[in-house]
C-alpha cells in the first residue's frame, strides 16, 4: 500500500514539475515572437500572407527578423501550395523628383 502511494506522489509531482516547464516555454515563446530580432538577409522571407479560397487575405505573418535600412518588407511571389503570399525585403527607390 505505501509503494502505491509514494508511486502516485512521485507521479503528481512529476506532472507539476512538467506543467510549470510548459508554462515559463510558453511565456519565454510570446516574449520571442514580441521581439525583434536580426536583419533579415534577400533571400530570407520577412512575412507571409496567408490566404484560403479565392485568394481572400486571412492575416499577416511576420518573421522575426527584421529588413535592413533602406528596404521594405514587399510581396514578391505567391506560394499556391503554401496558399501564402511571400514578402522579402527589397530596396525601393526614392521617387524622382522632375
Amino acid at each position: 500500500m505505501n509503494t502505491v502511494i509514494t508511486s502516485f506522489l512521485a507521479l503528481l509531482l512529476a506532472v507539476a514539475a512538467q506543467g510549470r516547464v510548459i508554462e515559463r516555454a510558453i511565456s519565454d515563446e510570446k516574449s520571442f515572437l514580441n521581439s525583434v530580432g536580426p536583419l533579415c538577409n534577400s533571400q530570407s522571407a520577412c512575412g507571409w500572407e496567408i490566404y484560403g479560397e479565392l485568394h481572400r487575405h486571412i492575416y499577416y505573418l511576420r518573421n522575426a527578423c527584421q529588413c535592413p535600412p533602406s528596404t521594405r518588407c514587399v510581396r514578391v511571389e505567391d506560394d499556391i501550395l503554401q496558399e501564402a503570399y511571400i514578402y522579402k525585403c527589397r530596396r525601393i527607390p526614392s521617387p524622382k523628383v522632375f
